[in-house]
């Protein structure tokens, strides 16, 4: 390979790992809102829930802000609190998963600028030696 497609190469691979990075950023914005959004649907999910608890309460004829109706209430907002934090922490998991893989590109892209000039490097002085051999 001649010196000047060595240093291409190297190009064209930190320019697909600098694509790849920035698709892992992305991503990791994706897995941030998806997880806040799903955490939102959870905690509405609960407000209705208690709602729907209270009503029922109330439609039998018992004080729903006292005792048992409120025990369950508060049983259901807490579930739904604790659903909608487990689900933000797996979110921010994922995304500093997809963060972790868009260092990894950058690096592996800059890994890919160095060989090529290294290759290069190489293919000339290979070239130089044996046009010093043949004289």
């Amino acid at each position: 390979m001649s010196a000047y497609g060595s240093i291409q190469q190297g190009y064209a691979q930190e320019r697909a790992a600098r694509m790849n990075a920035d698709i892992e950023g992305d991503n990791a914005a994706f897995a941030r809102e998806a997880g806040e959004d799903r955490a939102k649907m959870i905690l509405r999910a609960g407000d209705r829930a208690k709602s729907s608890i209270r009503n029922r309460a109330s439609a039998s004829g018992l004080v729903a802000d006292t005792g048992s109706p409120l025990l369950v209430q508060e049983e259901a907002l807490y579930e739904s609190s604790r659903d909608a934090a487990k689900t933000r922490y797996a979110s921010k998991v994922a995304a500093y998963g997809h963060h972790q893989r868009a260092g990894l590109y950058r690096m592996a892209g800059r890994q890919a600028v160095t060989a090529g000039m290294f290759n290069a490097s190489a293919s000339l002085m290979s070239s130089a030696g044996m046009a010093y051999g043949m004289k």
